[in-house]
């Protein structure tokens, strides 16, 4: 929500769109300030600034994801898709009242991008196939070994030496994490 208004936000907005109390907000923004680097954000009384001098939106995003149960529960719909409501709530240890208030805040922000949560009888994604190849991206980026966890089972090294060779090709110049990136995208397709 900070990034999405330009960097600065309204900590009473922050309190309305999350639904969450004052006290819940300056503590989740006292732990994202701790993780941080330094002066990444800025928290005033009323006022949380997003330095973007010192850290990157990718960064955040990918910190983000990686420490949130939103991450969890898409791993857990992609790679054991046939899981139930009530066994996402035990193997994330949530009660079903707040894995349902969860996916309720998740549906909320996956409907702009035309995904939505199927709960029964299995917990799914279902929608625009494009927006959930990106989330399978995003979700393959952030874990340590993202071939072998993979749905393809495609070798790694041949892969980055297919994606090296069509930069040679065009004279294209890229550094490691690019060449990393575009073999997950391959990977995700």
């Amino acid at each position: 929500l900070i990034v999405e208004n330009n960097g600065q936000v309204n900590k009473n907005l922050l309190i309305k769109e999350l639904y969450l109390s004052s006290a819940t907000v300056n503590k989740y923004l006292q732990e994202l300030h701790n993780e941080l680097p330094d002066k990444a954000l800025i928290i005033s009384d009323s006022l949380i600034i997003f330095n973007y001098k010192n850290f990157s939106l990718y960064d955040v995003q990918k910190f983000y994801f990686s420490q949130s149960v939103v991450k969890d529960i898409l791993h857990y719909c992609f790679f054991q898709p046939k899981i139930t409501f009530e066994q996402l709530a035990g193997k994330l240890y949530i009660s079903h009242s707040k894995l349902f208030n969860i996916l309720k805040f998740m549906d909320k922000n996956l409907e702009n991008v035309g995904i939505y949560i199927q709960r029964r009888p299995y917990v799914i994604l279902e929608g625009n196939l494009e927006a959930i190849m990106v989330l399978y991206n995003l979700c393959l980026q952030i874990e340590k070994q993202p071939f072998e966890k993979s749905f393809s089972k495609i070798n790694v090294l041949d892969l980055q030496n297919r994606v090296v060779t069509f930069l040679d090709y065009y004279h294209m110049k890229a550094e490691y994490f690019v060449i990393r990136e575009l073999c997950i995208w391959i990977l995700t397709v």
